[in-house]
Formats: structure tokens, sequence, C-alpha cells
């Protein structure tokens, strides 16, 4: 099914793209200030409204992961409407997920080149491993040291992972005194609640 993901505060741009691309579905994003607007405003029988905070990019990135992870389909982001907070966050999800993404631009819609394999491709499965476990060693702290991650093993199993992790931004490293720290970003919180 192809579904149209759209930010949303007064509709103008959404009835252009689902009309002129065909989509089936539509999803809505917008504001508890929009969202009476939002549920009145039916393109399509396949439609659903998701509230989201417009000034909160952490938290409205895993909000539209988790539902369109929920989903098969074949999905593309409007990010027009709405906050320059909702845009990124919208945007952030299409790279992460390697979904398409656009914005119309007065008489135009302008598609804006995501990467079609998804973020998840480009990180081996030992980053992944080291990644899971940096998050449960940071439960209930900031950052962990490179010996608290090896534990008993030996920290060189850790190098090329976390070299792969500190390269794509998910991962930041530190050094504190004589020790080697290791801290998530938020870039890689919301990898890992897109690999879950």
């Amino acid at each position: 099914m192809k579904v149209l993901v759209s930010t949303y505060s007064n509709g103008s741009t959404v009835d252009r793209i689902f009309r002129e691309q065909n989509f089936e579905k539509l999803i809505l994003l917008t504001s508890s200030d929009f969202s009476k607007q939002a549920k009145e405003y039916k393109k399509c029988k396949k439609s659903e409204v998701i509230i989201i905070d417009p000034f909160d990019h952490m938290t409205t990135t895993l909000k539209i992961i988790r539902k369109l992870k929920s989903m098969n389909n074949e999905y593309f982001i409007n990010i027009t409407e709405g906050t320059n907070i909702m845009a990124a966050a919208c945007l952030t999800c299409a790279y992460y997920l390697g979904i398409g993404a656009m914005y119309v631009a007065k008489d135009q819609i302008i598609s804006i080149p995501i990467p079609g394999t998804g973020y998840s491709k480009q990180i081996s499965s030992s980053a992944k491993q080291t990644l899971s476990k940096i998050d449960k060693e940071l439960q209930a702290m900031d950052s962990i040291t490179q010996s608290q991650l090896a534990g008993t093993t030996q920290s060189q199993k850790y190098t090329v992972p976390l070299a792969i992790l500190e390269k794509a931004c998910l991962i930041e490293r530190f050094v504190q005194g004589r020790d080697k720290y290791i801290k998530m970003t938020v870039a890689g919180k919301i990898f890992l609640e897109m690999e879950r």
C-alpha cells in the first residue's frame, strides 16, 4: 500500500501531494493545536492522525519510527507543513528507514534525495551488538569507560565496532584522565530504537 506520511498544519500541501501521487493511505503528524482540524481532514477512508510535540525532535522521531516499523507499506514523507523540528524529525526517519521525502514549493513537488538502503544496512552486526551492549551498560550513567564495556574480554575486540559506531556518529569517545570514555549520541539512541 502506498502511504503518505505528512506533517500537518492546514492541509494545503497534503491535498496536492495526495491527489497527484495517488496515495492509498494518509498518516498526518500534527500538534495538539491542530488535532481537531487534522481529525476532520479525511482525504481517504484509510487515514489516521498521530499527535506529536512539534518542538521535540527525539520524541517525534521515535514515535514516527515505531509507527512506520509496525506496518509493511511503501512510505513517502511530506515535510512541507508544521515546524522545522517536525520536518527535521521526518527527514531523520526518512534517512534511517530509507524512504522518500518531498517538499512542496509554490508550483512543484520537490523530491528530497534520501539513500535508498536505509541506515541500518550500513552498520555491521558486530557494531550493532556493541551499541546494544553500550546501551545496557549506560542504563544509569551518562558514559562508560572502554574497559567497563569490555568487562572480562579483551578491549581490542571492540576496536573496529567502536570505530564504525563513532564514524557513523552513533557514539562519541573522549579521554578523561587516563580513561577512555564512550557516550551514546541522540543518533545512537534513535538507531537502537529503529533496530528493536
